[in-house]
């Protein structure tokens, strides 16, 4: 198959007049090609699948349930609505639970490989429990624990070693050893924290990878106490960025664009409301409440997203920043979170075929996974 004169997101991060020509499951060459089963893409986007390292749900489901019938409704959305691969995001709630979730969403992942169907599930990300009080944001307080590392190793065991990303509050008792002692498993990323400027530094010195949903559940940026925004623009920490409009001004994710485009990693964080209408939800045990689009607690607090991963590029790009940008930090910057940049992410030889094509309007106009076009 060719998909052919589209204008293709190149591994040098632009977009070209190119032909995309696919064999199987694999892209086997990026220029100029010729065969019997043509794709006209004139006048389209043609860019990676949507990688979604950071989402709670969709469609009235979330992956902590642990229910393989209902993952399989939410892979169907991902991929309809452009996004190829997914780390299904695991929320505070009972240990039992947790583990339970983990294994639930390893022995869906692997029926995936038979199946083919939907978004792949490439990871799992444990946002969960080892976070500040002050900061713990859509976390019941009851269930936050202490940094463990061997309950972490657990729950990879449980994963069959798909837990790729763990999130924890540097501060707290035992933060930062546990970030030293998980550094070469995993991604570890500065969350929920109550950390100043100085701590969220030392956390990257002890090797933290990342933090998550920037600005959000996590002390302010101010002329005269950076916080933990300050020390992410002063080192090398990629940023988890929720582009919705709702966790953060367009203005500041322009601004956060312009300074270090390429440490940003764009996340829906959505939840079970993605994809439905405003109403009444559950997330891990908390009630949520959405109202024109804005998941909230009882007490006002911002509850993840009801929006899709494509629903915030479309949004990035309306805020202006630059597509190529907006595009990267979808799809080969998580790539490299997850380590699979040398396989999704990009269109290039060698890489699966998870391809989404666009129109000038960036509505979804077609979605490859594997080279098979999902319907």
């Amino acid at each position: 198959m060719i998909i052919k004169n589209g204008n293709v997101f190149t591994q040098n991060f632009k977009f070209e007049k190119l032909d995309v020509e696919i064999k199987d499951d694999m892209i086997c060459s990026v220029g100029s090609a010729e065969g019997e089963e043509v794709v006209e893409a004139e006048g389209m986007y043609v860019i990676p699948g949507l990688i979604d390292q950071h989402t709670h749900g969709c469609v009235g489901f979330d992956w902590s349930d642990g229910n393989p019938d209902e993952m399989a409704q939410m892979a169907d959305f991902y991929a309809a609505n452009g996004v190829t691969t997914v780390a299904g995001t695991v929320t505070t709630i009972p240990i039992p639970r947790m583990e339970e979730a983990m294994k639930a969403i390893k022995c869906f992942s692997d029926e995936q490989k038979i199946n083919g169907r939907g978004a792949r599930v490439r990871g799992i990300n444990l946002e969960s429990s080892f976070f500040s009080h002050a900061k713990k944001g859509a976390h019941l307080e009851e269930y936050l624990l202490k940094p463990d590392a061997e309950l972490v190793r657990r729950f990879r065991d449980a994963s069959g070693d798909l837990l790729r990303i763990v999130n924890v509050a540097p501060e707290i008792e035992g933060g930062m050893d546990f970030i030293k002692e998980l550094k070469d498993e995993m991604v570890v990323s500065v969350a929920h924290t109550s950390a100043d400027y100085e701590t969220v530094l030392e956390a990257y010195e002890a090797g933290a990878a990342q933090v998550t949903h920037f600005f959000n559940a996590m002390t302010s940026f101010l002329h005269r106490a950076p916080g933990a925004p300050g020390a992410v623009f002063d080192s090398e920490l990629n940023a988890e960025l929720i582009c919705d409009g709702i966790h953060v001004h367009p203005a500041v994710i322009r601004t956060v664009f312009k300074i270090m485009a390429d440490r940003v990693i764009m996340i829906s964080d959505s939840i079970r409301a993605c994809g439905l209408s405003d109403g009444q939800y559950v997330l891990g045990d908390l009630d949520v409440t959405v109202k024109d689009g804005k998941a909230t607690l009882a007490d006002g607090t911002i509850a993840g997203s009801s929006a899709s991963l494509m629903s915030d590029l479309r949004s990035a790009v309306s805020f202006g920043v630059p597509m190529e940008q907006v595009v990267k930090a979808a799809t080969y910057n998580p790539a490299k979170t997850l380590g699979m940049a040398d396989q999704i992410g990009s269109i290039a030889k060698g890489y699966q075929a998870d391809i989404v094509l666009l129109d000038e309007k960036l509505n979804v106009k077609k979605v490859y996974i594997a080279g098979k076009e999902i319907q």
